[in-house]
């Protein structure tokens, strides 16, 4: 095998598209391509979280409730049957009563009802920004005939299925359509149906009426009552709730600033007069020795960079010009942070580079080693 590095530039998520040619020699081997998205997702640490561990079966977490439609249904409760996260999931089974030649009699279903949750606001840098729901989910259903859907309510209003609100899911979502049949509370739509063979992650953006709102999450279940596979039903886990959006560079352009500087013994000479200009621009930081004394004598990064590569530029000690330090962002999912020393020969200065997420602008900070303050 061997690895291969590519720069490509375009509108952030956009997609490109690399071709490759492969041969054997001299004989073609025909193309391959693969095609990737500019940007990286970056989720903001959730907001919401519940996985039922804390629970002692059958008891659900305070504040949510099930309901079921018998005789169908059976209420949602807390198992350790089944987990994603042990011990415990949330988990409802079909109750099948109904007469097997006729598919009557025996409809119904469950549904299993959140809390109230505060949704937070998307976030404000990047582009595609979402609020978004992921929970794990394992349903067993008899494929077309019964089913399992989500929905919600957004400020005590009329629950509502998920994309009619104007939710859409990226991953897991609905795979079938449930059959018409009167008695079956999902009769007709939309929903998760037959076996997922295990827990699949299911991935939702929520609709931007959510946002900043308070919601809760309605999962249902609906059975036709004539048939269901062993082990059949639904089951729900580690649910999260969090901001996410695609950064191209999650270090914002830093706004033109004067650091705020405070002036300490240091460990060089006292005595003398220094006195240092600190600004900020677009990845850089500029140091301009402003007064008498020896002028710029070094300028350095202090240990390890984390997140970035640091440029200072090569310099004759001594000079009274200004000396500007750039810096390249390694991971644009990642924050950054360095801290820069830049001394005399009478004092020096400290000023730390910060640059994180949802930040509107770096923040620079730092410290000149004497007992004055000098730029405020």
């Amino acid at each position: 095998s061997r690895t291969f590095g590519f720069t490509a530039s375009g509108e952030c998520g956009s997609t490109i598209t690399l071709t490759f040619q492969l041969s054997d020699g001299t004989n073609n081997q025909g193309t391959v391509s693969f095609t990737f998205t500019l940007g990286a997702i970056v989720n903001i640490a959730p907001a919401y979280t519940e996985n039922f561990d804390d629970e002692t079966p059958p008891a659900l977490p305070v504040g949510w409730t099930t309901l079921f439609i018998a005789p169908g249904g059976k209420p949602w409760t807390t198992t350790s049957a089944f987990s994603d996260t042990a011990p415990n999931s949330a988990a409802t089974v079909a109750d099948v009563q109904g007469d097997l030649n006729t598919c009557s009699g025996g409809q119904g279903g469950a549904d299993l009802t959140s809390e109230p949750i505060a949704i937070p606001n998307p976030p404000a840098e990047g582009i595609n920004r979402s609020v978004q729901l992921s929970f794990r989910n394992f349903y067993n259903l008899e494929p077309s005939f019964d089913g399992g859907a989500l929905e919600i309510s957004i400020n005590g209003g009329a629950f509502q299925d998920i994309v009619a609100a104007g939710g859409s899911f990226v991953s897991g979502g609905y795979n079938g359509t449930v059959g018409v049949d009167p008695g079956n509370p999902l009769s007709g739509r939309p929903a998760w149906t037959g076996n997922s063979a295990g827990f699949i992650t299911t991935l939702v953006n929520l609709p931007n009426s959510a946002n900043g709102q308070t919601v809760r999450f309605r999962w249902r279940t609906g059975y036709d009552g004539c048939f269901t596979p062993e082990n059949g039903g639904m089951r729900v886990d580690t649910i999260s709730i969090f901001g996410s959006s695609r950064i191209c560079n999650n270090c914002p352009t830093p706004q033109d600033c004067t650091p705020t500087t405070t002036v300490t013994e240091g460990d060089l000479f006292p005595g003398g007069i220094v006195s240092f200009g600190v600004s900020s621009g677009p990845n850089s930081v500029t140091v301009d020795h402003v007064n008498a004394g020896t002028g710029l004598q070094s300028f350095t990064v202090v240990g390890v960079a984390t997140n970035a590569v640091v440029t200072i530029p090569p310099f004759t000690p001594g000079t009274f010009n200004p000396v500007t330090a750039t810096f390249t962002v390694i991971n644009p999912s990642l924050p950054v942070d360095f801290t820069l020393r830049a001394a005399s020969t009478f004092h020096s200065i400290f000023i730390r580079v910060r640059c994180a997420e949802q930040q509107a602008g770096n923040t620079f900070s730092g410290r000149l080693p004497s007992m004055r303050p000098l730029r405020e």
